[in-house]
């Protein structure tokens, strides 16, 4: 599932990296100070294109700033959950 889930995230990343902003993340970021779902944080961003916050996300994770640990286990949707890393 893990590899599954990667394979749906690593496009999106890499088609959207050179429109992604440090202040997107940053956004990201501040919104992820408890556990959120990737469906409530798009709809806390709903004045950034869905797939620039996911891409804002995926990226976040791949590079530690964020941790969904369900993703070992569970299909990549918008009821993932997204934690703060510690």
């Amino acid at each position: 599932m893990w590899i599954d889930n990667w394979q749906r995230m690593l496009p999106v990343i890499n088609c959207s990296s050179s429109l992604l902003t440090p202040a997107l993340k940053k956004s990201v970021l501040a919104l992820c100070n408890t556990s959120i779902t990737l469906l409530a944080m798009e709809r806390e961003l709903a004045n950034t294109q869905p797939m620039l916050v996911r891409a804002a996300v995926f990226d976040l994770l791949r590079t530690g700033g964020l941790a969904a640990p369900l993703l070992h286990t569970h299909k990549l949707s918008l009821h993932t959950v997204l934690e703060p890393i510690q």
